[in-house]
């Protein structure tokens, strides 16, 4: 985010909100192989914690991951995103 090189950050961003996933799901016994497990796991996490709105969180993190390979996100997005996920880290 300080070189303002705003594909990298997303991409950074997306390998953190992956990351937080899989070591929940590593604490619960549960091994992530894939984007699809990720989604599934995070999906039973949104129902058993609903008022944390994660599902919505990990739609944010995915839209940072196709920005990594799109650039199609303004900088002010990429800023507006990366505030919100380090408010919830």
């Amino acid at each position: 985010m300080a070189e303002e090189n705003f594909t990298q950050a997303s991409e950074k961003l997306w390998g953190a909100a992956a990351e937080a996933v899989k070591t929940v799901a590593a604490a619960k016994g549960v091994e992530l192989l894939s984007h699809r497990d990720l989604w599934e796991f995070t999906t039973k996490l949104d129902k058993g914690h609903p008022g944390m709105d994660l599902l919505n969180l990990f739609h944010i993190a995915n839209s940072l991951h196709t920005n990594f390979y799109e650039d199609w996100l303004t900088p002010e997005a990429v800023k507006r995103e990366y505030g919100e996920k380090t408010a919830c880290i």
